[in-house]
């Protein structure tokens, strides 16, 4: 029970308390378990005294120094401790319903289990302060600091958490489901196993946070930072991802069924076993397209709508000549003359020179160039230079495959038996550079007439239908 003495002198007179805190400095006030309801304790220095359980509700402690003092079980309802000094205090169990903490100063306080629900905490300061298993359902927390916080399993629900510094904070298995947390800073946070359904992210800060395991179905996250952040096993079905960020992001197992990735950026993501079916890749309103490849999503959407695009597309289909070979330095000469001729002739040469050992990207790399080309031209001059990419190729691509080989060298023994496929044009000999220029139209337009007639085959071919 608190101190009779202690007691009725704080009741009596705030700076003649005060003045006797200042003179007794060693004592440490016994206010526990004290009737203090609507008391006027505006600037009372109650640094580190004993408040437990004590009864506070509607009483006045604006400006009030509260710096260490044990507040466990106390019940400050509907109180008024704005702008009031609580760092490092003991609130743990708290009862803090519809409080004003209006810019008060909580940092590192413990607020474990306390009864935050309706309070305004606006402005205030909670760096540190560790709000485990606390109810924040209803709270304000416009403009709050919570850079560290603790907020494991808190309840969040509903709160308003708009331009909220949570940069760090543990959020492990909280709930902040209908949340706002428009623009908050939730950088390098841990939301592992946060409950995020229908919370409003709009532009907020979430890289590097860990959302592991996290629900975030329907969540608004439109233009969100989620670069680098770890999404693995999350929840993300119809959650709005219009515009978001999602640079080296973490997908595996996450489920992004039938959400809206319209104008969304994402590079180097990591999607084993992600689901994405149903992705709707354009805006709100518009007639809905969906695709189930997130990295393709934005590709798609510009061969769509923009004109430019598609006209580069066709451009690239329409004119690139892929040239395979190994060019040593003696012979680039011959490789930079045939590029600026095929150029002249408005063709967009591309040029893959075998400078390194063949691997799966090397490879893979071959493969895409020759589905975007027109034709392709092989030098053979080399022996060594293109059986791999010949093999990889030309059995499955229906394009035009032009080989070519210098005087005096041989071909591979294994290229015979790419001659089988009537996609590959007769091989021709040149002697020199120049022979090769002179005589490049001649092959050239053999490439052409090969299109030509692989393009009619492939349309005849798909006309009409044929019984299941």
């Amino acid at each position: 029970m608190a101190n009779e003495e202690h007691l009725e002198l704080l009741k009596l007179d705030v700076i003649g308390w005060n003045k006797w805190r200042a003179e007794n400095s060693e004592i440490t006030p016994d206010l526990s378990g004290a009737l203090l309801t609507k008391t006027n304790l505006s600037r009372a220095n109650l640094s580190g005294a004993n408040l437990n359980r004590a009864i506070l509700s509607y009483t006045f402690l604006i400006e009030a120094n509260l710096r260490g003092a044990n507040l466990s079980r106390v019940n400050l309802s509907e109180a008024n401790i704005s702008r009031a000094d609580l760092n490092g205090a003991n609130l743990n169990g708290a009862n803090l319903v519809e409080a004003n903490f209006i810019a008060a100063n909580l940092k590192g306080a413990i607020l474990n289990g306390a009864n935050l629900s309706k309070a305004d905490l606006s402005r205030s300061l909670l760096t540190k302060a560790d709000l485990n298993d606390a109810n924040l359902s209803g709270a304000k927390l416009n403009d709050v600091t919570l850079i560290a916080a603790n907020l494991r399993r808190t309840n969040l629900s509903g709160v308003d958490l708009s331009r909220t510094d949570l940069f760090k904070a543990n959020l492990i298995d909280a709930d902040l489901s209908g949340g706002f947390l428009f623009e908050a800073n939730l950088r390098e946070a841990n939301l592992s196993g946060a409950i995020l359904i229908e919370a409003k992210l709009y532009k907020a800060d979430l890289s590097e946070a860990n959302l592991s395991g996290a629900n975030l179905s329907g969540a608004d996250l439109d233009q969100a930072n989620l670069n680098d952040s770890d999404l693995t096993k999350a929840n993300l079905t119809k959650a709005n991802l219009s515009r978001v960020s999602l640079v080296d992001t973490k997908l595996e197992d996450a489920d992004l069924s039938n959400s809206r990735v319209y104008g969304i950026s994402a590079w180097d993501l990591v999607l084993e076993n992600t689901t994405q079916t149903g992705l709707i890749i354009t805006k709100k309103g518009d007639p809905t397209i969906t695709v189930s490849d997130i990295e393709v999503a934005q590709f798609i959407y510009f061969m769509l709508n923009n004109k430019k695009i598609r006209r580069v597309i066709n451009a690239l289909t329409s004119k690139a000549v892929l040239i395979l070979g190994r060019f040593t330095k003696k012979r680039k000469e011959i490789l930079n003359a045939l590029r600026d001729k095929l150029s002249g002739m408005d063709y967009l040469p591309i040029i893959f020179d075998f400078a390194k050992p063949t691997d799966r990207d090397f490879t893979e790399t071959v493969l895409t160039l020759a589905c975007l080309s027109k034709f392709v031209i092989i030098d053979l001059t080399d022996p060594s230079s293109s059986p791999h990419e010949s093999k990889t190729t030309i059995p499955d691509l229906e394009i035009p495959f032009l080989p070519i080989i210098q005087e005096g060298k041989r071909e591979y023994a294994m290229f015979k038996n790419f001659k089988k496929y009537p996609w590959v044009l007769e091989g021709k000999t040149y002697k020199n550079k120049d022979d090769l220029i002179q005589n490049i139209e001649k092959l050239t337009a053999a490439a052409e007439a090969k299109y030509s007639e692989i393009s009619a085959q492939k349309n005849n071919s798909n006309s009409g239908f044929t019984p299941l």
